[in-house]
């Protein structure tokens, strides 16, 4: 069993750390220098003097890719039993390290989850609140609870090494691509509870709220940026045909199977990335199916909020395509492009 902590500009905390980690356990520890760069090297050359295998990227490839490296690693060198995974900046203790390592092993897990509690008060608002979104969403996307789908205490049984290397993405998106995978291919886990950690408001950190929140959350906002393309040909196409032909109806239906057209070929190839499915007749029929549902609903939900309610239209239209938008990608996702249409 090997410890992980990639590192990407490093303080010398992450000296400390291993200093702790050397003090109470005798497990090997290796450590990414993920492009850190010169004016860090000193770092882990104290680091190498400590007995500690340093594998370098000359550049940085982000978190995902040094994870991958620390794999590949371990597989070319006949690890078989795991490895747990750490950060550098000071978030985990040694204790908890130790006490993710022991779980794998005990209770024959494929990964073991260190879940920290975002109730204490001494919690960045940011942490706190891009917490429970990340929670809300990927419950959204899976259908299982996670409690920290950001954590990067986890531990991981070398059966699903190889697994590992198969999970899309370079930097923060990585580890929760993996999460959202162990449902769809029967990936066994366990979350236990962890000290919860942040000094100085975790300012050390490299996460881009941005940037990276854009890369995690990929699979919505591929979702939603899907669904605003098809409103956008919608609206046009309506527009166009209305002129043209001058009837109402017929531009509605005409408009709305075009531009649903384009929706299902865009959710089917790059949102779910169903693009190889070959069972498109069966996703067809449970696509239009939910089309229907949702234009009831639609009709429904704003007569509700704008007649009985009293709720001003522009608000309860608001509510209602937030509503509605959840529930589209959940069934989309688990239904209708579902993996388990796959043969």
């Amino acid at each position: 069993m090997k410890i992980i902590i990639p590192a990407y500009e490093p303080t010398n905390k992450v000296i400390k750390l291993i200093e702790q980690i050397k003090e109470l356990s005798d497990l090997e520890i290796i450590v990414i220098d993920d492009g850190s760069g010169k004016n860090y090297k000193h770092i882990f050359k104290e680091l190498e003097k400590k007995n500690v295998k340093v594998l370098t990227h000359e550049k940085n490839k982000g978190k995902g890719e040094a994870i991958k490296t620390a794999i590949k690693y371990l597989i070319q060198n006949k690890e078989n039993e795991g490895c747990v995974f750490a950060d550098c900046d000071g978030q985990h203790t040694v204790k908890d390290i130790i006490k993710v390592q022991e779980t794998l092993i005990k209770n024959h897990k494929d990964m073991v989850i260190g879940v920290r509690n975002f109730d204490q008060k001494n919690i960045p608002a940011r942490s706190k609140i891009g917490n429970k979104i990340s929670r809300v969403l990927f419950k959204m996307m899976t259908g299982i609870k996670i409690a920290d789908t950001q954590t990067g205490l986890r531990a991981y049984s070398a059966k699903i090494f190889n697994w590992l290397l198969e999970i899309d993405g370079s930097r923060y998106d990585y580890e929760f691509n993996i999460l959202l995978k162990i449902k769809e291919d029967n990936i066994s886990y366990e979350e236990i509870k962890i000290e919860t950690i942040y000094e100085d408001k975790n300012k050390q950190s490299h996460f881009n709220p941005i940037k990276d929140s854009i890369l995690i959350y990929k699979p919505v906002v591929k979702f939603l940026l899907s669904s605003l393309l098809s409103f956008v040909i919608d609206f046009c196409l309506l527009l166009i045909f209305q002129y043209t032909l001058k009837n109402l109806l017929l531009s509605v239906i005409l408009s709305r199977i075009i531009s649903s057209v384009v929706n299902f070929v865009c959710n089917k190839n790059y949102v779910f990335e169903r693009k190889d499915d070959k069972r498109v007749l069966g996703m067809i029929i449970k696509y239009y199916v939910l089309a229907i549902v949702i234009m009831i609903l639609n009709y429904l939900i704003l007569n509700l909020l704008y007649s009985k309610l009293n709720i001003n239209i522009i608000i309860s239209k608001i509510i209602t395509e937030i509503i509605l938008y959840s529930l589209s990608f959940i069934f989309q996702k688990r239904v209708v492009f579902s993996k388990k249409n796959k043969k």
